[in-house]
């Protein structure tokens, strides 16, 4: 892979990282409200499954993100030698 073709990939993976970041947070209340006592799990079951597949979605980004910038850390100190 080339270091244009790693900074295009990491480039399209910056935004839905956000947006990921941006949907979690989103359902940050249903936690607040359960850990007051003002709601049981019960009652947000499709929310809560719903962010359970956007974190893996964004742990798997994340991941490849990690990878892409060790792959572009390489190739600097290839050109550098």
């Amino acid at each position: 892979m080339t270091k244009e073709e790693i900074r295009q990939e990491l480039e399209a993976l910056y935004p839905q990282i956000t947006d990921l970041h941006e949907q979690l947070r989103s359902k940050d209340y249903i936690g607040v409200k359960i850990a007051m006592g003002v709601a049981l799990k019960a009652d947000y079951t499709e929310e809560i499954a719903q962010t359970e597949v956007w974190r893996a979605d964004l742990n798997e980004k994340m991941a490849r993100r990690d990878e892409l910038l060790a792959m572009l850390a390489e190739e600097d100190k290839q050109e550098e030698a």
